[in-house]
């Protein structure tokens, strides 16, 4: 396994490699997500972020936390529901009407739900399949999906609150 040494060591070598101005797209409003978006203005040369989440007013104080990492950096929250494809679509169109490239496209959408969205999507069935469709036709770009196992995250949080209800409920007609 690589050391935390090594990866903050990768991470401050991004600068001198990094071309002013990369353009990234981040659903980074918590979790793993922000983390890495954190890096990443940290460490680009001038970075242009897109940073997508539900709530500009809660992404506030992210914002200016960047802003400080890296004052050359341009940020621009865009409000959208990551789950739900037509606003992935809307916010495509919005980042494509802005930019000639995108550099980077990193979403972490942190959510363990098996029910459907409004479009009849489970969340967990139409990540693989998205990504299958865009390596198909995008043959030169590579496409990472991977399951990190539970993440201390907001989703994970909220759903052990309500299994640990359950549980207490049940064991009390147990007794």
């Amino acid at each position: 396994m690589v050391t935390i040494k090594d990866v903050r060591d990768s991470n401050a070598t991004f600068k001198a490699i990094a071309t002013p101005g990369m353009v990234a797209v981040f659903g980074a409003t918590s979790g793993i997500g922000m983390g890495t978006l954190k890096a990443f203005v940290k460490y680009a040369n001038a970075p242009k972020a897109y940073i997508i989440g539900r709530s500009e007013s809660a992404a506030g104080r992210l914002v200016n936390d960047l802003r400080l990492s890296n004052p050359s950096a341009t940020l621009c929250f865009l409000e959208g529901e990551s789950s739900l494809i037509r606003e992935v679509d809307r916010l495509c169109d919005e980042v494509k009407s802005k930019e000639e490239e995108v550099d980077f496209v990193f979403l972490s959408a942190g959510c363990l739900s098996f029910d459907e969205l409004s479009e009849g999507i489970e969340i967990p069935q139409s990540l693989p399949g998205a990504f299958e469709e865009l390596a198909k036709s995008s043959p030169r770009i590579s496409f990472i999906h991977k399951y990190p196992g539970f993440v201390d995250t907001g989703a994970v949080g909220r759903l052990m609150s309500s299994t640990t209800e359950f549980y207490a409920i049940l064991a009390t007609f147990l007794d």
